[in-house]
């Protein structure tokens, strides 16, 4: 994870910023620098399962920003990708998902001060990356980053799935395919 975004900073990044540095000199004004951070935390770890969180914040100028937050979770020790719904006690727990987090979007969307787009439950699923979420010990939480939704949107849109540790599928190595 930290060398695809070591070379976006080495490369894309550090290219505008020297442009933008150039044309800052140019016009006589100060110019600030840039800065980049990636930090990951553990947000859930058992013997069977590890959680984490990775948030890259990326600053430009005085109030220029970008957020992405996104978790990865895998089984241990095969080191395989877990599922989002092998978490759910769920008979078809793919499709459960979905639609409870779009029931939680349309109900963000509702409220008074939202600008939030009419989305169809398959667009949104789309714009939510499922498979890339974080357990915590009580669920499972999904994001979708700064200004996907909705140009100039500041800040993370965090979903929560509870889990109920007595309903919840055993934490055991996945099922094969």
């Amino acid at each position: 994870v930290m060398h695809q975004w070591q070379k976006r900073w080495d490369g894309e990044l550090y290219w505008r910023s020297g442009i933008a540095f150039a044309t800052s000199m140019e016009q006589g004004r100060a110019f600030l620098p840039w800065k980049a951070e990636l930090t990951q935390t553990v947000t859930y770890q058992s013997e069977t399962v590890l959680s984490l969180v990775t948030e890259v914040r990326e600053q430009w100028g005085k109030t220029q920003c970008r957020l992405i937050k996104y978790g990865d979770v895998w089984h241990l020790p095969s080191g395989i990708p877990a599922l989002p719904w092998e978490f759910l006690n769920e008979k078809n727990g793919k499709k459960h998902l979905k639609q409870k987090l779009y029931q939680q979007f349309q109900e963000m969307r509702q409220r008074e001060d939202s600008h939030l787009p009419e989305l169809t439950q398959k667009q949104f699923c789309k714009l939510c990356h499922i498979d890339q979420f974080a357990r915590t010990e009580q669920g499972l939480e999904f994001y979708i980053p700064q200004r996907t939704l909705i140009q100039g949107q500041e800040g993370i849109l965090t979903f929560f799935i509870p889990l109920d540790v007595n309903q919840t599928k055993s934490e055991k190595e996945p099922i094969q395919p």
